[in-house]
């Protein structure tokens, strides 16, 4: 794995404008406070550095990289941005479907949780290009919701609370209640993964269930290799990029914490970035 470092002296001033502690920035970064301490000397994945400069500068968390480690950010000859068109996409979905579906594959699934926007696109596509109308219709499909702040105990009694940074995600608890066999095999659905922020905590979620679900998996189209997944924590998906931006046929993908940083983009209508010859929308 390749290690990156940060720049000390600015990473001090970072930390010394937000009036931020050690702890504090592992808590919203969600790194342990040693992966701080080695970005600063031996260095650590890119997938921490991106998260920790995210939490310190937003989208300027390149900023934080020391110039020899930044360089290897955008070599010569590497796009920066990596375009998906709606023929890709739809194969993509096809093939992801399969995979899901397929009564005698080890991700074989019967149940769908995913998320408003773009991830409700892709988890419409991959159902009606894998199965028949009649088992798209019968399949169970979830959305999460997310709220800004941690609601209060009296609201939203129907949902399990999940902190992610500066949002809380709210799980429907009849995802996991009501169903004949209690076998529920999940798979959460989602168009891309830039920080796998959610994913990591929909994984501690699962984890710490008394009755967990029969299996689950993160499903995705495409994911960003600086994450640093590990085996056990790479989600199922169509391509894995080196890109650090991602323009879906409505626009470009966006981390689900990017909507909660008051840095939000333009998606959809008011986007027509993403745009390629074999559009059909």
């Amino acid at each position: 794995m390749k290690k990156y470092r940060i720049k000390e002296d600015v990473f001090v001033e970072a930390m010394n404008a937000l009036e931020m502690t050690y702890a504090s920035l592992a808590g919203e970064a969600h790194v342990a406070q040693g992966s701080i301490t080695n970005a600063l000397s031996g260095g650590v994945s890119l997938g921490k550095i991106e998260a920790i400069g995210r939490a310190l500068k937003g989208e300027a968390w390149r900023e934080l990289v020391v110039d020899a480690d930044r360089q290897r950010l955008n070599p010569a000859g590497r796009r920066a941005t990596y375009t998906v068109g709606w023929k890709e996409l739809c194969e993509g979905a096809r093939q992801i479907g399969k995979r899901l579906f397929d009564p005698k594959g080890a991700s074989r699934i019967n149940t769908i949780l995913t998320f408003p926007g773009p991830s409700l696109i892709f988890a419409g596509l991959v159902m009606v290009k894998a199965l028949p109308l009649d088992q798209v219709i019968q399949t169970p499909v979830y959305t999460a919701l997310f709220v800004k702040k941690l609601p209060r105990r009296n609201t939203f009694r129907d949902f399990d609370r999940v902190p992610v940074g500066r949002f809380t995600l709210l799980v429907p608890k009849s995802l996991l209640q009501d169903y004949p066999s209690r076998e529920r095999r999940i798979a959460v659905l989602d168009d891309s993964v830039k920080t796998g922020k959610t994913m990591d905590a929909l994984r501690d979620y699962f984890n710490a269930l008394e009755r967990k679900p029969a299996s689950w998996s993160y499903v995705c189209y495409v994911c960003h290799h600086g994450r640093g997944f590990l085996e056990e924590t790479t989600p199922i998906y169509r391509h894995m990029r080196p890109e650090n931006r991602f323009v879906m046929p409505w626009g470009p993908a966006f981390a689900f914490e990017d909507c909660f940083s008051g840095k939000n983009r333009a998606v959809g209508r008011n986007s027509q970035v993403g745009r390629s010859p074999d559009h059909e929308g």
